[in-house]
């Protein structure tokens, strides 16, 4: 029963994305950076794109040397969940 708590399942996303940020590549992290907007609402993935950007990112100069990838993905892919949810109708489901 307790693996069914939102805190548990938060809290294990977060130790599986510092984890895949310590050893897998990075399109793992990517992976459940989206499993994790997509099964909760989380703002934390935010703080979770700038640490990968701190630690890994490189300027790109075909895109102005701008380096904030995972931060500005995640930033998108959260704000477009949210935009999608407003719109879904879910029966017996929380607001």
């Amino acid at each position: 029963m307790w693996l069914r708590s939102s805190a548990t399942i938060r809290l294990l996303f977060n130790a599986a994305m510092l984890l895949s940020l310590i050893y897998f590549p990075w399109w793992i992290t990517a992976l459940i950076g989206l499993l994790f907007i997509v099964s909760l609402r989380p703002i934390e993935v935010v703080f979770w794109g700038i640490v990968i950007d701190a630690f890994g990112a490189a300027p790109v100069p075909a895109y102005g040397g701008f380096q904030y990838f995972f931060t500005f993905g995640f930033l998108l892919a959260l704000t477009a969940a949210r935009v999608v949810r407003k719109r879904i109708l879910f029966r017996n489901a929380p607001p």
